[in-house]
């Protein structure tokens, strides 16, 4: 007997835990962000003009297939499938997604039981095939993956670059949702929302055969309005906050839209986490023009606010709580401003249709992006505004029988009237000039 007490933990809890929070539609996603970055790798220039993912999955199978570059052999081996990050992993230069070393491996598990990897690159290739019970059933220590083949320093043909991912044996859960029209229909959805701003630069994303259609979210800039800007860069990341009005005819898109490394995160939010309700008015329709972005960026991908699951941001994070004063500073002055145009105006409504014109309205991809994100600039409404007439109540009370005699020569219809005519006759005889 040892001195050792064992404490590692069985594959099956660590699976457990691993895919006990993560939604089925985050862990596709996870698996696409995967290919995204191996674009990124691929297409330093962000032109990624004829690359593609496609997503097809049915009650027995799920399989993801992209054109992206391929998984090299030295990753797959030493970096892909660790549990983690591993420290001794190059810092790569450039904005990816990959942080902690388990989107891949939990997204494979919360699928099914099965999975195959087939990944080609330019100089090498690999498959590999594992059956996830087989592996648990193994109770060593040893939690490495087998290669089923394995070539390198070899020329591939371009067209055959890239990776495909086939997932089996489904779990009973994912078999009944991927049965279901309801389903498809809601995962396009949020693929759509929760999309890289890379699916702006012509990279296409299918799901079974249907192309995923992208919104591009847009920001008024025009003679009239100028949007806020703010970028500064907090314990080595970038932080851009770009805020202002858009049309309101997409009220549900209203709020704050946070990026980590160009990945959406928190979509339209309208709570406390963006300071609703604490630093700012809570969030009303009225508030339907407002629009914020906020952009964190770096090569150190443990510096970013986000969580695991890549759905929301930690609200205790440095540098979200930095940007989050700008945040609540812009939206403040953007709502003071506007709703002071609205109030100080006689024609509200001529009002809101000139700094809220929609043909004025800028589509947030990559290259109107570069250039609204230049520069710090404050927000600001330049509107020549006929000012709203101020008006207050007089009330008094006076005898009836005077106010009747008083009527007879007059003629109004009501006392209101009675009163109205009164103060007409004083002032165009002891006040008005004219």
């Amino acid at each position: 007997m040892g001195n050792k007490i064992n404490a590692n933990p069985t594959k099956e809890f660590f699976i457990s835990m691993l895919t006990r929070d993560i939604d089925v539609k985050a862990a596709i996603l996870e698996l696409i962000d995967n290919s995204i970055d191996g674009a990124k790798r691929m297409r330093p220039n962000s032109d990624f003009n004829g690359l593609s993912i496609d997503i097809k999955f049915d009650e027995n199978k799920f399989v993801i297939e992209d054109n992206c570059g391929g998984m090299g052999v030295d990753i797959a081996q030493n970096y892909a499938f660790r549990f983690g990050r591993s420290k001794s992993r190059p810092q790569e230069a450039g904005n990816f997604t990959g942080i902690f070393g388990i989107g891949m491996k939990r997204a494979l598990f919360r699928l099914g039981k099965k999975f195959t990897i087939e990944s080609t690159t330019v100089n090498d290739f690999f498959s590999m095939e594992v059956d996830v019970d087989e592996w648990i059933k193994d109770d060593s220590q040893d939690w490495s993956f087998n290669f089923s083949n394995v070539a390198t320093k070899v020329k591939n043909p371009i067209e055959k670059i890239g990776t495909k991912i086939t997932v089996s044996n489904l779990h009973e859960g994912i078999k009944q949702d991927f049965s279901l029209k309801t389903f498809y229909n809601t995962l396009l959805n949020y693929l759509a929302r929760y999309k890289t701003l890379i699916a702006s630069s012509n990279l296409k994303v299918s799901v079974n055969n249907v192309e995923l259609k992208t919104y591009e979210e847009s920001i008024i800039q025009s003679e009239i309005v100028t949007p806020y800007v703010h970028i500064t860069e907090v314990d080595g990341v970038k932080i851009k906050i770009l805020a202002g009005v858009a049309p309101k005819g997409t009220p549900a898109n209203a709020g704050w839209y946070i990026y980590c490394n160009g990945r959406t995160v928190v979509y339209a939010d309208k709570t406390e986490l963006t300071g609703w309700g604490v630093e700012v008015k809570s969030y009303h329709p009225s508030l339907a023009y407002f629009r914020g972005y906020v952009f964190f960026e770096s090569n150190n991908l443990d510096k970013l606010p986000w969580n695991t699951s890549k759905t929301s941001v930690d609200a205790s994070a440095k540098v979200f709580l930095c940007a989050k004063q700008y945040m609540n500073e812009s939206a403040k002055t953007i709502i003071s401003m506007y709703n002071s145009c609205i109030s100080n105006s006689e024609d509200a409504e001529d009002v809101d249709a000139n700094i809220l014109n929609e043909a004025d309205a800028i589509k947030l991809n990559y290259v109107n992006l570069e250039k609204l994100l230049s520069k710090n600039q404050e927000f600001d409404i330049k509107l020549d505004i006929k000012p709203s007439i101020e008006y207050t109540n007089i009330s008094f009370k006076i005898e009836k029988e005077k106010a009747d005699k008083v009527n007879k020569i007059i003629g109004a219809k009501n006392k209101k009237e009675i009163g109205e005519k009164l103060f007409q006759y004083y002032w165009e005889r002891e006040v008005c000039d004219d």
